[in-house]
């Protein structure tokens, strides 16, 4: 096993680890001195203790970097939306959203027939009719408003509960917090 010469500032922080030839020993290496470790996961920015070698902090997160990785998730939770209606699980993302405005539209203009071949979220073809259209885009604007209010809430309520070392291991994609 390779012995490491630990390098550190004045403050006691990791500034480059070394391989070295010495005895291992462990030696205060405040004020630029070196320290002898087998300790192989100690390297920039790790920080000594009076007895040990610390990992480094995780980077500070504001507020509002927090709230831009609640929309990240947020975002990424409607990509991947699925709702049920006319007894059937039918995907509900931005483009299944479009393509179901779109077949409305068609038929609100020039009378398109329904009922019309449609594809469910299993990827099976099946026939909707234009009732079953209306109640996939009530099940559809119910969930995306449902996934909008609790990201406001999560913004607004939980972020605001937590205080500042909380912040730091904070994770807004963690599936206990949207309710899955």
């Amino acid at each position: 096993m390779p012995h490491y010469a630990i390098i550190s500032n004045e403050s006691g922080v990791c500034l480059n680890r070394i391989i070295a030839d010495a005895t291992p020993a462990v030696v205060n290496p405040a004020g630029f001195a070196l320290a002898v470790s087998t300790d192989s996961p100690v390297g920039p920015g790790w920080r000594w203790t009076v007895e040990a070698w610390m990992p480094p902090l995780p980077p500070a997160r504001t507020r509002e970097q927090l709230c831009a990785a609640i929309n990240a998730e947020r975002n990424r939770r409607l990509d991947g939306l699925t709702v049920v209606a006319a007894g059937r699980r039918f995907d509900a993302d931005s483009i299944s959203r479009a393509n179901l405005d779109q077949a409305l539209r068609v038929h609100d203009l020039t009378g398109a027939a329904f009922p019309r071949g449609w594809i469910d979220a299993d990827n099976a073809a099946c026939v909707i009719s234009l009732a079953d259209a209306h109640e996939l885009v009530s099940a559809t604007a119910a969930a995306v408003d449902a996934l909008y209010a609790l990201a406001y809430d999560l913004k607004n309520t939980w972020l605001g509960s937590l205080d500042d070392a909380e912040l730091a291991s904070a994770d807004p994609a963690a599936d206990h917090l949207w309710g899955a």
